[in-house]
C-alpha cells in the first residue's frame, strides 16, 4: 500500500519462494517453505493469511488457509518452515498466496 491508499497486506507482502514437500520423514504431512517479502516502506505485518491451494499436478484437489506466526518489518524478507495442519491426500504440489495479515503499527 501507499500513503493515500493506507496498508495493503495483499500488494505489501509478496511471497519469494515456496516450496511443497511430501516426501520428508516422521509425518505423513506435507511440510511448506516460503520466502515472505514485506515491500511496504513503512509498515510491519504480523499473523499473515495465505491461502494454500493444493494440486495433484494437473487438478486443483483443494484449497485451505495457513496462518504464518512471523513479524515482518518494511522491506524484511524471511524464509519461514511451516507443517501443515492436515494431511493432503492425492497432493503433489502446492502453491501459496496472500489473502491477509494484521497490522502492527
Amino acid at each position: 500500500g501507499d500513503w493515500f491508499s493506507g496498508p495493503d497486506p495483499k500488494t505489501d507482502l509478496i511471497i519469494t519462494h515456496t516450496e511443497f514437500r511430501t516426501d520428508l520423514e516422521g509425518d505423513l504431512r506435507p511440510v511448506w517453505f516460503m520466502g515472505i517479502q514485506n515491500q511496504s516502506r513503512n509498515t510491519t505485518y504480523d499473523n499473515i493469511v495465505l491461502e494454500a491451494t493444493y494440486s495433484d499436478g494437473i487438478t486443483v484437489l483443494e484449497r485451505d488457509q495457513i496462518v504464518i506466526d512471523q513479524r515482518l518489518l518494511p522491506g524484511q524478507e524471511e524464509l519461514v518452515g511451516s507443517r501443515d495442519s492436515s494431511i493432503r491426500k492425492g497432493a503433489i504440489q502446492g502453491s501459496l498466496r496472500v489473502l491477509d495479515a494484521n497490522v502492527v503499527n
